[in-house]
């Protein structure tokens, strides 16, 4: 998701540096739905929750901090969260991966 923003402002020569003002600014160029955009930040706040969440356990045991997240470790709902989080990340891929414009081309595509 984060790469995905910023290649996208970066295509839009968006000045944001935030990947959730990425995704605000680029909803705002109605690049995809007002609705959509928030779902893309609530899934992004969730899963850097629990990325943030799986490594502040890891410290905790002493284990190397990684990015790795084992889902046995979630409880069922966070499980079932988790799955429709990585619906909305393909649906934000499709759209991340449209071939970029160059010079003052701007994307005008909607997504399928």
């Amino acid at each position: 998701m984060v790469h995905g923003a910023r290649s996208l402002a970066l295509e839009y020569r968006l000045p944001q540096t935030h990947t959730v003002d990425r995704i605000m600014a680029l909803s705002q160029r109605n690049l995809f739905k007002p609705s959509f955009g928030g779902e893309l930040i609530e899934v992004f706040t969730y899963l850097s929750t629990l990325r943030a969440e799986a490594g502040l356990r890891k410290i905790k045991q002493g284990i190397p901090q990684d990015n790795y997240l084992n889902p046995k470790d979630l409880n069922k709902l966070q499980r079932e969260v988790l799955r429709d989080s990585f619906k909305i990340v393909n649906e934000f891929k499709k759209i991340h991966h449209l071939p970029l414009q160059t010079g003052d081309d701007q994307l005008t595509g909607k997504p399928p």
